[in-house]
């Protein structure tokens, strides 16, 4: 039923490569196709897939504006081509294809060769209200056109020597011993808002990584890691705290951590937005995160 309504979600191309790997893109008349993350049927493929129309929403830029060399334009299409924007992984591509989309639409016409510093420090400036957007959008500029450089459509990188806009933050809080105690008073050993917490304090890992945790990683006293984000496999130790929240757990569950309806979670925010709600039951203090319990296993 879910690959069924996957295929009819409109402009969706989906098929094996040569490894036998699925693959899916959006391929929509008149722009390049657009990769997709996650696997069909899943909340991920479905923001991936509402991501990638938005992108390529309004009128496509003319193929005669497209292969207009030395453009925004043109040198987007030699990008999305090379091995450097190939091997990001696929939600990482559909982050940065949005961010060189949406430049294209409002200067795809404009030749890089005119690009100077204040150009781009005049880009950042305008979304000042939101630092992260404007370092993001840095960010991917530089990739960009450094890549110009490269193939020696530039001489030099015009986003060499401009700075990230500076954010002003507190950063997330870290939990104190109180927050701790607090939090396992309330939830019992046995229960799914210890277990996650168990896992995320005791393992020290990202909160996507830990979705993924599932029985058949322990091995001899120790749990198999291989980090989303780094691609690093990592053996960590078991905790006794940990260990005795995974004890006789069937071996056969597809993931430690399951929602409402034994379903592993689809997506590390739909976790959050969870583990959030076990936080104010406990009646911790608000600001409470699982990247929080993070910092507490690296204070520990």
């Amino acid at each position: 039923m879910a690959a069924a309504a996957i295929v009819r979600l409109q402009y969706v191309n989906i098929y094996k490569d040569r490894y036998g790997k699925r693959r899916a893109y959006l391929r929509r008349p008149g722009w390049p196709a657009v990769a997709l993350a996650g696997i069909p049927g899943t909340a991920e493929f479905i923001r991936s897939y509402n991501a990638a129309i938005a992108m390529t929403d309004g009128p496509a830029p003319t193929e005669a504006i497209r292969s207009q060399p030395g453009t925004l334009h043109a040198l987007a299409e030699v990008w999305y081509q090379s091995s450097g924007y190939k091997l990001l992984r696929a939600s990482t591509q559909i982050t940065y294809r949005r961010i060189v989309e949406r430049l294209r639409r409002e200067h795809g016409d404009k030749m890089i060769a005119a690009l100077q510093p204040h150009h781009i420090r005049r880009l950042m400036e305008r979304r000042a209200d939101t630092p992260n957007a404007a370092n993001h959008l840095l960010r991917v500029l530089r990739l960009l056109l450094r890549y110009a450089v490269d193939i020696n459509l530039l001489a030099a990188d015009p986003t060499a020597g401009v700075r990230r806009l500076r954010i002003v933050t507190d950063g997330i809080p870290t939990w104190t011993e109180a927050d701790i105690a607090q939090y396992e008073l309330h939830w019992p050993t046995g229960s799914m808002a210890r277990l996650a917490f168990a896992l995320l304090l005791y393992t020290g890992q990202r909160r996507s990584d830990v979705i993924r945790m599932a029985p058949r990683d322990v091995t001899g006293g120790a749990l198999t890691v291989r980090q989303g984000k780094t691609g690093a496999r990592l053996l960590i130790p078991v905790h006794p705290a940990l260990a005795r929240e995974i004890a006789g757990i069937d071996v056969r569950r597809p993931a430690y951590l399951l929602t409402a309806h034994s379903k592993p979670f689809a997506s590390s925010t739909a976790f959050y937005n969870r583990f959030r709600d076990w936080c104010q039951a406990a009646g911790n203090r608000e600001g409470l995160s699982p990247h929080g319990l993070r910092k507490a296993a690296a204070r520990r």
